[in-house]
């Protein structure tokens, strides 16, 4: 009984401290598809954290304490080598818990690989900054579903009632009033969010992944869904299962194309397929930025140049299109991405992302 009643106690307490983890509102979006509570996420970390720094120096100091004490007292022979021996296996545990981590995760990615669910989900506990938040209102579903759908991502169906034509001809007068009403609305609410992040979308592959949280500082209610290593063609087909929108979205905003840049059209019929999912919306096309010196792999500079220029005239025949460059202040003028933005020639380091984002900023600003 008393140990029924300090579980209570307890959890009557996490409740009052923290109703967050209790009543969670914000979760964590592990693979895309597995909710965890933020907070509770947050805690886990921190409570890692603690682990691998508190322990090892706990570790050490213990095993340095016992070292000075028999170093100060008389007769110490077989004391010395036993404190020695303590201090030793003190540091080695330290450095095995300190990495104890890291060595769990290498060792299951061998096993399962780099894309395994499950492990992802364990980053999200390492590392709550790696992994996408999403608030309990937001509804995410794979792919670019159209229309309307339920919790369980099932299109709704509406039916609609059979009407007399007087009825309908007054239906069509009201709809007729209330599209001029909604159309003032929209009117207003574009003035009010004229200059606003509020609501984006971001869409990309690695490169967005890599400033993922740069962006959602932007604004209130941004979601970032970037998936490393794929292109236009894997968002159409929802290839790894791991593309996920929200229902709604004030602007769009695309990074897409260096994984395929030969595949045109499928870029293009993505754009078109984001217009149709959120036809209110401004889609900004991000030019592909240029590769570095030490980039190793197939694409090259002109096929992004020529990517780009499709994406400048596809943008010019679509009014709710807008490209924008993203390149300002990274490359070299040879046309290659300065070696100190770069540690692979193909992302950005944490000298060229300020770069990027600032770029993405202002050419979306000065376009909104």
């Amino acid at each position: 009984m008393k140990k029924n009643k300090s579980i209570k106690l307890l959890v009557a307490i996490i409740t009052l401290a923290m109703p967050q983890i209790v009543f969670a509102t914000k979760y964590i979006v592990c693979d895309n598809d597995k909710k965890i509570p933020y907070v509770f996420a947050s805690m886990v970390s921190t409570f890692i954290t603690i682990i691998k720094i508190a322990v090892p120096i706990l570790l050490v100091i213990s095993g340095m304490i016992s070292f000075f004490k028999v170093a100060s007292a008389s007769n110490v022979d077989d004391e010395m080598k036993k404190a020695k021996s303590k201090l030793i296996n003190s540091i080695i545990a330290a450095v095995i818990i300190f990495f104890v981590f890291s060595i769990v995760n290498f060792a299951v990615s061998l096993v399962a690989g780099t894309n395994n669910k499950f492990m992802k989900c364990v980053e999200c506990f390492i590392n709550t900054d790696k992994c996408q938040t999403t608030e309990e209102t937001t509804k995410l579903c794979p792919g670019l579903l159209d229309g309307e759908y339920d919790d369980e991502c099932k299109p709704i169906k509406k039916e609609e009632p059979a009407q007399s034509n007087s009825a309908s001809a007054n239906n069509n007068t009201a709809s007729a009033n209330n599209n001029t009403t909604n159309s003032n609305n929209n009117t207003a609410n574009n003035n009010t969010n004229e200059k606003s992040f509020d609501g984006f979308l971001f869409i990309g592959d690695s490169r967005y992944n890599g400033i993922a949280n740069e962006l959602k500082s932007l604004g209130s209610n941004i979601y970032v869904s970037a998936v490393d290593g794929k292109s236009a063609v894997d968002w159409l087909n929802n290839s790894s299962g791991n593309f996920y929108l929200p229902n709604n979205a004030s602007n769009v905003s695309v990074m897409l194309g260096v994984n395929n840049l030969s595949d045109i059209n499928s870029m293009k019929n993505l754009l078109n397929k984001l217009h149709s999912k959120y036809p209110n919306a401004t889609i900004f096309i991000n030019g592909v930025y240029h590769l570095g010196t030490a980039y190793r792999g197939a694409a090259t500079n002109a096929q992004i140049n020529e990517f780009n220029n499709s994406m400048v005239e596809f943008a010019a025949k679509n009014s709710w299109a807008k490209y924008i460059s993203v390149t300002y202040g990274l490359d070299e003028p040879t046309g290659f991405v300065k070696n100190e933005y770069t540690y692979d020639g193909l992302h950005l380091n944490e000298n060229g992302k300020p770069i990027l984002v600032n770029n993405i900023k202002t050419e979306i600003l000065k376009q909104l």
